[in-house]
């Protein structure tokens, strides 16, 4: 697993496009972004920079938690994920679960 970091516009987002457009052969990569307009925003990116990705390959954090992903059902290929704006996504994830504010979270870098 890649954990990318920096500050805003420090080209993740570009760095997470590259990520998608050189997945290994039979395996799709998949972007899962905090909503629809940030999937809007960076599949349109994608297509000015002609990366020949799909549209089905931006989804939003809640399309995926309620099955409506469609674009990921009956694929062939293996699949793989990529979260952007993790922070945002884990935060709405754990709003879903939890009725409380989160503070404060840690992580290992280790792969």
């Amino acid at each position: 697993m890649i954990i990318d970091t920096g500050t805003r516009q420090s080209g993740k987002s570009t760095r997470m496009l590259d990520w998608m457009h050189s997945s290994p052969l039979g395996t799709r990569r998949v972007c899962v972004s905090v909503s629809l307009d940030q999937c809007r925003r960076l599949y349109e990116l994608a297509r000015d920079r002609a990366l020949g990705l799909e549209e089905w390959q931006f989804v939003s954090f809640e399309q995926l938690l309620d099955g409506r992903a469609t674009g990921l059902a009956g694929r062939v290929y293996l699949i793989e994920l990529g979260f952007e704006d993790l922070e945002l996504v884990l935060q709405r994830m754990l709003l879903r679960l939890f009725p409380f504010d989160v503070g404060r979270v840690s992580m290992s870098v280790e792969a």
